[in-house]
């Protein structure tokens, strides 16, 4: 390389960087792609969604970093971190949109329909967490008043770390299936009780750990029972 300049000798790498903002390193390493904050690991996508969603979280005064679970879809995933902030297309947020809608709960018919009363301080949603705290025996806890403070009660229970989990994947399941419930409500007019809501909430996520789970040994029997928590 003696006597050469490396932009001229190698322009597409440069051009490249330049357009992707990064800076070449020539050695006698492996190829490897870094970012402006590299730390001397490989690129891995988990590690650029999660920088993403702290950026995207910390403009929410009160709401934690966002961890994605891996055995629950990427869908309820997304609806739980955007119910979080608010961000979810309740009757509150579309009339910010200026959509003339109904602004009264779809479920209770009462309160205004916001992300957490429609989750969680909701009648029918109380009821239906009442019911699933039993199942999963575990301390019926007072005042949670937001998504936020439903996923942060799971997450302090003195458990071991694999049953933790498992219980993240249920309060998703709850979110998921009150939203679906309500979403049949608004555009299919359907009606669905809160007690065919339970146990769809305990079918479906044990299918969801089932079929995402490499290791587990779940049985059904055990599951639906409550006997594993």
């Amino acid at each position: 390389m003696e006597g050469k300049i490396l932009c001229d000798e190698f322009p597409r790498i440069f051009k490249i960087a330049k357009v992707q903002k990064a800076t070449v390193v020539i050695n006698h390493k492996e190829d490897v792609w870094g970012r402006l904050n590299y730390s001397g690991e490989a690129f891995a996508v988990k590690e650029v969604r999660k920088e993403i969603v702290e950026a995207y979280s910390s403009a929410y005064v009160g709401i934690k970093t966002y961890m994605w679970n891996n055995l629950v879809p990427i869908k309820a995933n997304v609806l739980v971190w955007r119910a979080k902030m608010g961000r979810i297309s309740t009757a509150d947020a579309l009339q910010v949109w200026r959509i003339q809608i109904n602004a009264a709960c779809k479920l209770c018919g009462f309160d205004l329909e916001s992300a957490n009363h429609l989750l969680v301080t909701c009648m029918i949603a109380k009821a239906i967490w009442w019911q699933i705290w039993v199942w999963i025996k575990v301390p019926i806890p007072q005042q949670l008043l937001s998504v936020e403070a439903v996923f942060e009660y799971i997450d302090t229970m003195k458990i071991e770390k694999g049953k933790k989990k498992l219980l993240n994947v249920i309060g998703h399941m709850v979110c998921w299936s009150i939203w679906i419930a309500r979403n049949d409500m608004v555009f299919n007019k359907k009606n669905i009780s809160w007690q065919k809501i339970i146990e769809d909430i305990k079918e479906t996520s044990f299918l969801w750990i089932k079929s995402r789970s490499k290791s587990s040994t779940l049985e059904w029997e055990e599951w639906y029972s409550g006997r594993i928590f």
